[in-house]
């Protein structure tokens, strides 16, 4: 996190530091929080219960709401039929990509920090090596794929 500091021109000096200015958030449970805080906490609940339901919605498409040749009445599961939960399912997922994106928006510094402090200048390369590896499994699966 970037702290903004103020410039005091005051009794210290010329550029003595002040303590850094945050904005307050006091409307959470009484306790103050700085407001990107809250948000970090309110996405990383949203994605925590967007994966329980990616997963309830994926254990029931596999194992509890039938696939094939059954009689119509079968594919119903409280309420919905299984492509209405299969529709859900893709959007859960979606959402999750979304919020995974927006996750690593919000923690980009500490990503990039982590990413400094764990693979310094004698394994940059590897990093490199390890990203490109990555990217070209995914471009071959996808050509490889397509039909």
């Amino acid at each position: 996190m970037r702290r903004h500091l103020l410039w005091n021109e005051g009794s210290r000096g010329i550029g003595a530091r002040e303590k850094p200015v945050r904005r307050q958030l006091t409307s959470v449970g009484g306790k103050d929080k700085t407001m990107k805080s809250f948000v970090k906490y309110f996405v990383d609940m949203i994605l925590f219960i967007d994966l329980i339901a990616i997963a309830v919605s994926g254990l029931l498409l596999g194992f509890v709401i039938p696939t094939g040749r059954v009689p119509h009445g079968e594919k119903f599961l409280l309420g919905l039929h299984r492509h209405a939960w299969t529709d859900m399912h893709l959007y859960l997922a979606l959402l999750f990509v979304v919020l995974i994106f927006f996750h690593m928006w919000l923690n980009w510094t500490w990503i990039v920090q982590s990413t400094r402090q764990h693979f310094r200048k004698s394994r940059k390369k590897v990093l490199w090596a390890i990203c490109t590896a990555v990217l070209l499994v995914f471009i071959v699966g996808w050509i490889a794929l397509t039909p």
